[in-house]
């Protein structure tokens, strides 16, 4: 009689090494995703950057778009809901909520994530301003739209829209 016993299905692979080859190859997959995103968005910044900055003046839809928005006759609320947010789209209050959120994750020991934070925001409007630099796109002048607030800065790229994508996206 034989005293060692033979496993059965010894010859098959293990659940668990099939699962970290999988796991593996899926990040691999969602790794060359992200980059072909990356790289997509990259070439559109630039291409879009370039064709603004050799088009004179507003594209044909621009102002009839940005006219009929102006026009729309929202609820109350939502008006001062979009007023809100919009404030915290501005340079200083934007730097006193960025300076409050990064005190608070410091309190709570996170230097890593305030790190982060930080230096994305201010890269991501640095490179905004770069940018706008290059293009420099005058921004759209009251007789054509209504301007709330006179900004100096270029209008391409939008610094509120970049901002916002920065700084909520994260």
């Amino acid at each position: 009689m034989d005293s060692s016993t033979s496993l059965q299905n010894a010859h098959k692979r293990s659940s668990a090494g099939e699962t970290g080859h999988v796991q593996e190859r899926k990040s691999r997959i969602w790794r060359g995703v992200a980059i072909a995103l990356w790289v997509i968005g990259l070439v559109t910044l630039i291409t879009a950057s370039v064709l603004t900055r050799n088009h004179p003046g507003p594209w044909p839809i621009e102002v009839t778009f940005s006219q009929a928005v102006q026009h729309v006759h929202y609820w109350p609320w939502v008006v001062a809901v979009l007023d809100f947010v919009g404030t915290f789209n501005n340079p200083t209050p934007t730097g006193v909520v960025l300076g409050i959120i990064c005190a608070v994750i410091l309190l709570m020991g996170w230097y890593l994530q305030a790190a982060f934070l930080a230096l994305t925001v201010g890269v991501g409007n640095g490179l905004d301003a770069i940018i706008g630099n290059y293009v420099l796109r005058p921004r759209p002048s009251p007789t054509l739209v209504h301007v709330d607030v006179p900004l100096l800065y270029n209008s391409f790229p939008s610094g509120h829209v970049c901002h916002m994508m920065v700084f909520y996206g994260l």
